[in-house]
């Protein structure tokens, strides 16, 4: 992995410190401060998600890059990556002009699930979190994902 993710996280702290360290000179200013204080959070939190996304993201890309054969992944990626084309395939379900697309996601289920060594599409996997969700909760979610179980 290429690590930008980290990087990008690391840069996005300087922001954080600039809202903490303008906290600090207004501290004796109650509402300012809090006011700072918690902006600071938010956007670290913010960040934090950003990067946790990232990383999940580089992971796939990765596995990709790799160029590995459908006997080689694991079924829990399999399975997970069967699950986004199947949510795209009942989006074409209802449009009969989409059957080359419905057409093309069997097929790539077939490809992806043959008992024949296959060069596999490249993975598609949720990398992102529920919008409006927070917690330990979606970071393990995330995480699952890609099969590890934090």
């Amino acid at each position: 992995m290429n690590m930008q993710s980290f990087q990008n996280f690391t840069e996005a702290l300087k922001e954080v410190e600039i809202l903490t360290k303008l906290a600090e000179k207004l501290e004796k200013y109650e509402n300012s401060y809090a006011t700072l204080i918690k902006s600071a959070l938010l956007l670290l939190t913010a960040k934090f998600e950003v990067f946790l996304e990232d990383i999940v993201t580089e992971y796939i890309d990765t596995i990709n890059d790799m160029n590995i054969t459908n006997l080689v992944l694991s079924n829990k990626l399999k399975i997970t990556h069967s699950a986004v084309l199947l949510k795209k395939l009942m989006d074409y379900i209802e449009h009969p002009n989409k059957d080359p697309e419905k057409i093309e996601v069997f097929k790539e289920l077939s490809i992806l699930w043959s008992n024949e060594e296959n060069s596999v599409s490249p993975l598609k996997i949720p990398n992102k979190f529920n919008y409006g969700k927070h917690g330990s909760k979606e970071v393990q979610k995330l995480f699952k994902n890609i099969e590890l179980d934090i």
